[in-house]
C-alpha cells in the first residue's frame, strides 16, 4: 500500500518500509521521461541513488535506474536451475536419504489447507 501524489513533472509515491526504505515516509519518483533523463541526467541520476526510477519512452515502462548497490542486492537473490542429469548418481542417493528437521513439521498445515 503506498500513498501518491503528483507534482508538475514527474508522480511521486510514498512506499511502507522496506529493506531499501527503511523511512515509510521518502517519497520517491516512480517515473520520469526519457527526454527528462536525457535533458537532466546527473539530477535524475541522484534521485536514483536512492530509489529506482522507472524510465517511459512515448509513455510506456522503458527502462528502470537504480543504484549498483540496489542492482547487486537484486542480482544476489538470482538462483540457478539444475536437472535432474546436472546431479550425479552420489547426490541423487543423498538426496533420497535425506529426512526434513523436526522444525519442518511446523509447515504440514500448509499442505493440507490446499
Amino acid at each position: 500500500m503506498f500513498a501518491a501524489a503528483r507534482t508538475a513533472d514527474m508522480h511521486l509515491a510514498i512506499y511502507p518500509e522496506t529493506p531499501y526504505f527503511p523511512d515509510r515516509r521518502i517519497a520517491m519518483p516512480q517515473s520520469v521521461s526519457s527526454v527528462e533523463v536525457s535533458k537532466s541526467f546527473g539530477r535524475i541520476s541522484r534521485r536514483a541513488l536512492e530509489a529506482p526510477l522507472t524510465i517511459t519512452h512515448h509513455g510506456h515502462d522503458s527502462l528502470v535506474l537504480m543504484s549498483h548497490a540496489e542492482y547487486q542486492r537484486l542480482k544476489s537473490r538470482d538462483r540457478e536451475v539444475l536437472a535432474l542429469g546436472d546431479f550425479t548418481e552420489e547426490d541423487r542417493a543423498a538426496i533420497a536419504a535425506s529426512r526434513a528437521t523436526a522444525e519442518a513439521a511446523d509447515f504440514d498445515d500448509e499442505l493440507r489447507h490446499n
